[in-house]
């Protein structure tokens, strides 16, 4: 075995040895490289272009093994090997987009730095002055056009509600927007009267004219009043140079007398708004409107304490007019003393932070004898002058040397003075500051949600959300509408109402025009001034008169069933204002709708000793086997009670301490239930529950 095995190998050995003497015969003796790059000249450009050339997405250093590869390496190419760093700068330079180099920490907390930041995150909502103390406190969300507060953190209703009795609140409405029409006071007159309510001219009376008082009203489309409502705007004339007696009396400004007038508006309307003006003004050559663009802060503080408050922060020179005033108003107990719409314009010292000391009450004294006897010649003081009015001034802060201010009376709705306060007004620039002293003084910084509740106690309306019929109402609908709905989606069906089962059609909008039964095209008309007036006195709602006992109020009988002349061509599609006040447990939401109670209800409900005896009716629940359609393709009609109106805004009130709520609903409704005569009561269910609830109506008083 072996021997056969080794003459095998040396047989192989042999056949190899032939073979290679052969090969090397072949091979020629020298080789020439030019002639042999000559004929391979072709493969060698395509193998340097395939080298040069670089295919796929893959960078230079990422041709390393990973324990190879740093970090630095995708930008920094002195961090590759040398073998490598020609072609990853050649990459480098020829990349389209460069990394933009890494700041250090310490760069970023420049001023510079830092507000070319905070320019860059207001390119989709713009932010006001007191945004940055305001986000580390409140929760911020875009509304309108700007960065808002919404609630605070760490404050809940009735904490909220407990300083506004008690103490003071503060609200940034800064982001409403300020126009101002100048002009001689003739074409200004005859302008104002084309676009308000021209039975009451609330802009043009005297009252106002002298601009010692600040007021409001509704802006509509010109020559269309009471339709196509714009917005309720907040108007100020600027003072005239004639001081009224001691009354308070001041005459009417001549024809020719240059006067101005700002106007504040939603952010929501200034589109609309402005077009309006700028249409108006075309007519009267000798009238300008100018957009201030949120030139001007606006503060609202409410509440017994503001008065006291605004007085530690405000401080001005004996020299001035508003001195004597403004030490009389220290004194009293609550805003609500001061006339109504009172303007006082005051040149206070810069606030300084470390001189004021948190308060959470002040002592109020009384007044003397004197003081009292002449608190209402000082009261009509002219002391409404302020260089604010000088755009010059406004523009050149740097100058300035003191912080000019105007604080404007508001009165509140209740009786008790609930809701007064004052509305501050500064320049640009100053928020901050006059802010965190308001802040240290003692006022406790509200967010938009505890503004609504506040106004809401005090039974005042809001803009947008309780005017339907205006743009500005549908746009903000849109948005509250896609936000609840996104809201209700996130939840499961086991977690959610089934408002298909519930006959609720729209359970985050209100059907206005559905509810009165008109074409899209058509406009709606909330009563108000004279004609909510010719109302109250058609269907004898009108204020009453008192007995000769004085103990009963009895109201005026009206007995004619004809439509007053006033109402005729918009009463079909009109609605009134309401209250509503449970008559026993139980609140309405919004959305909630009001319906028109049957007269079994009635006769049911008078038949109990009390309310809590009372089984309120229920809605009966939508079958399965019901055609299944969109809420918006439901009818609103399809329920066992007529639907009269809706819900505006509705909760338990701690003022009233009971369920309180205020909505809108049909005036000839509203007409057949004072009919009935019995005692003015409806029914309400709230879009989550099949129960109604007794409730009484009243007409909303302004």
């Amino acid at each position: 075995m072996s021997t056969s095995k080794s003459q095998n190998e040396s047989a192989e050995l042999s056949t190899r040895g032939l073979r290679r003497q052969d090969l090397v015969g072949k091979i020629p003796r020298y080789l020439s490289v030019l002639e042999y790059a000559k004929r391979r000249k072709t493969e060698l450009k395509l193998l340097i272009s395939a080298i040069e050339t670089k295919t796929g997405t893959r960078r230079v250093f990422q041709t390393l093994p990973k324990h190879l590869r740093r970090r630095a390496m995708s930008h920094n190419p002195r961090r590759m090997p040398r073998r490598l760093r020609d072609a990853a700068e050649r990459e480098f330079l020829n990349s389209a987009t460069k990394p933009p180099g890494k700041k250090h920490r310490a760069h970023k907390r420049r001023p510079g730095y830092a507000l070319n930041d905070y320019i860059r995150r207001q390119m989709t909502a713009k932010w006001l002055e007191t945004h940055l103390w305001s986000a580390k406190r409140m929760r911020m969300e875009a509304r309108w056009g700007f960065k808002l507060a919404i609630e605070c953190n760490d404050k809940g209703d009735r904490s909220i509600y407990y300083a506004s009795s008690y103490a003071s609140t503060m609200y940034d409405a800064s982001y409403q927007g300020i126009v101002e029409m100048s002009g001689d006071y003739a074409s200004l007159h005859d302008l104002l009267k084309t676009i308000t309510d021209p039975d009451r001219a609330v802009m043009t009376s005297n009252m106002f004219i002298s601009g010692d008082r600040s007021g409001s009203c509704y802006i509509y489309h010109p020559g269309s009043h009471p339709k196509k409502l714009i917005a309720e705007i907040k108007f100020l004339w600027r003072p005239l140079g004639t001081v009224g007696n001691s009354m308070g009396t001041v005459g009417v400004p001549d024809s020719t007398t240059q006067t101005a007038l700002w106007m504040w508006y939603h952010p929501l309307v200034e589109t609309e708004l402005m077009k309006v003006l700028q249409q108006q003004a075309s007519t009267w050559p000798t009238v300008t409107v100018t957009n201030l663009n949120y030139g001007l802060n606006r503060f609202e503080l409410r509440g017994p304490s503001a008065t006291q408050i605004l007085r530690s922060v405000i401080h001005p020179t004996e020299k001035e007019p508003p001195f004597k005033f403004w030490n009389y108003v220290s004194k009293i107990r609550s805003p609500a003393s001061v006339p109504s719409g009172k303007v006082v314009a005051i040149s206070s010292m810069i606030p300084v932070l470390n001189t004021y000391k948190k308060a959470t009450t002040h002592h109020v004294t009384n007044f003397s004898q004197d003081e009292s006897s002449q608190w209402e010649e000082i009261s009509h003081a002219f002391t409404a002058h302020s260089p604010l009015w000088d755009r010059n001034f406004r523009e050149n802060s740097e100058e300035r040397k003191f912080l000019p201010i105007i604080a404007i009376q508001v009165p509140g709705n209740l009786s008790r003075g609930y809701g007064s306060g004052w509305d501050v007004i500064s320049p640009a620039g100053s928020g901050k500051g006059l802010w965190l002293s308001l802040s240290y003084a003692g006022a406790r910084a509200i967010g938009l949600k505890e503004r609504n509740r506040i106004q809401f106690e005090e039974g005042r309306i809001s803009f947008p959300e309780d005017f339907p019929g205006t743009e500005a109402y549908f746009q903000h609908e849109s948005v509250m509408s896609d936000i609840l709905t996104r809201e209700y989606h996130k939840r499961p069906p086991a977690k959610r109402a089934n408002f298909f089962k519930l006959k609720i059609s729209h359970p985050f909008t209100s059907p206005w025009k559905e509810i009165l039964g008109i074409p899209n095209s058509e406009e709606i008309v909330i009563l108000a001034g004279n004609h909510l007036q010719d109302f109250q006195d058609w269907i004898s709602l009108s204020p009453r008169k008192k007995t000769s006992s004085g103990q009963k109020w009895v109201p005026r009988v009206r007995n004619s069933d004809e439509i007053p002349p006033s109402l005729r061509p918009f009463f079909d599609h009109a609605l009134v204002r309401v209250t509503i006040r449970m008559t026993s447990k139980g609140t309405s939401p919004r959305f909630s709708t009001i319906c028109h109670p049957t007269m079994e209800d009635i006769q049911e409900m008078d038949s109990k000793k009390n309310n809590s005896e009372w089984n309120p009716p229920l809605e009966k629940i939508r079958s399965e086997n019901s055609p299944k359609t969109g809420w918006g393709d439901q009818s609103v009609w399809d329920t066992s009670r007529r639907i009269m109106g809706y819900v505006c805004q509705g909760k338990f009130s701690y003022v009233r301490g009971e369920g309180f709520a205020f909505g809108l609903v049909r005036a000839r409704d509203m007409r057949d239930i004072v009919q009935m005569k019995k005692q003015n009561r409806v029914l309400v269910r709230s879009p989550t529950s099949l129960q109604y609830r007794m409730a009484y109506i009243a007409l909303q008083q302004f």
